[in-house]
């Protein structure tokens, strides 16, 4: 392996064999589906078994296979790769097969990390160098990388490189390379740490998350009984649904979480009657979260409601006839019937 290189690929040993696994959430690459909902989901797999061993040659059965978001496997290919060992890894120079694909390097800066790139155009094989942010055009020399800052020519030179770590000299044409002008850089995607701290009242899980620069992190949040988020904040995150979305950065971060206990709940469905008079009429009033809900006796009613201090508040959307009354009177020695209807009122107080 080069050591050079850019791959959204998680990888493990399991059973022996090398498995590298791509994880999709919303159109971006996580590394795992913990911390995120449902819609996070498997979106490739390599696996890696090696079937043959002969001096330093590696003969080894990789099978690739793509998933869909439900599960379904898309393709799969298989193929038999060779691959020859060595345990010393050096280069002195850039050369063709080094700038084959685009890489990252990566480079400190006291306390932050820097990341320089080199991005390879696949259509004609020309490519970039960006350098602190600054993306130049480049071309490959006996070896050295050239590309043009302020009218000058600069290069780009290998000092030394193992695979993990490469010494390079970034100096002016015509100069020659100082101390001063070598840079070390890791090839290799830094990783930093997320950690979550809560109150007493929940927690954020896991705790702590080991992840590659720019990436999604998913935390569940797991209130105690009885007790809710209040506010999460840290690493560039937000709140969704049951799930706190982080964002690693360049550095570690730390992410703060309080909860606090639930406020008492007004709605759910009672009964109202006078429970001095065994023959008194009862009604059920059913009130929901979203201050809606309804009001039954002989008939149904939509009701909204609201609290106002120590009282409940409902206002109906419609007059309701609470009872109905019939009274006898004699009129020229004739019976006659009247009907007495009694209302509630459009914002009566339970």
């Amino acid at each position: 392996m080069l050591g050079l290189g850019t791959t959204s690929y998680q990888g493990i040993l399991e059973d022996g064999k090398l498995t590298r696994r791509r994880y999709k959430y919303n159109g971006y690459t996580v590394s795992s589906c913990e911390g995120f909902d449902e819609t996070c989901y498997l979106s490739a797999e390599v696996t890696h078994d090696i079937v043959a061993v002969k001096d330093s040659h590696y003969f080894l059965l990789r099978e690739f296979k793509w998933f869909s978001s439900e599960g379904d496997i898309d393709d799969i290919q298989k193929g038999l790769l060779i691959y020859q060992y060595s345990k010393e890894l050096s280069y002195s120079e850039f050369t063709p097969y080094l700038l084959q694909n685009s890489f990252n390097l990566y480079k400190s800066a006291g306390d932050l990390v820097i990341e320089d790139r080199i991005r390879v155009n696949y259509d004609d094989s020309s490519f970039t160098i960006t350098i602190d942010g600054i993306e130049y055009e480049a071309q490959l020399n006996e070896g050295v990388i050239e590309y043009r800052k302020d009218e000058r020519t600069w290069l780009f030179e290998i000092v030394s490189g193992d695979g993990e770590t490469y010494t390079i000299c970034n100096y002016q044409q015509g100069s020659s390379c100082t101390q001063s002008d070598k840079i070390v850089y890791q090839s290799k995607n830094p990783r930093v740490t997320l950690t979550a701290s809560s109150n007493e009242f929940g927690q954020l899980q896991p705790e702590v998350q080991e992840v590659p620069f720019y990436q999604l992190v998913g935390f569940n949040i797991v209130p105690n009984e009885g007790y809710e988020v209040d506010s999460i904040e840290g690493c560039e995150g937000y709140i969704e649904g049951e799930y706190y979305i982080a964002f690693s950065g360049h550095n570690d971060c730390e992410i703060n979480a309080t909860f606090v206990e639930k406020p008492e709940t007004l709605s759910g469905q009672f009964l109202i009657n006078n429970p001095d008079y065994f023959t008194s009429t009862s009604f059920k009033l059913e009130l929901n979260e979203n201050e809606e809900g309804t009001f039954t006796g002989n008939a149904q009613v939509a009701t909204s409601w609201y609290k106002y201090f120590d009282e409940i508040r409902v206002n109906f959307s419609d007059e309701y006839v609470l009872n109905e009354s019939i009274a006898y009177e004699y009129v020229d020695g004739s019976q006659a019937v009247s009907y007495t209807h009694l209302t509630l009122p459009t914002t009566p107080y339970v």
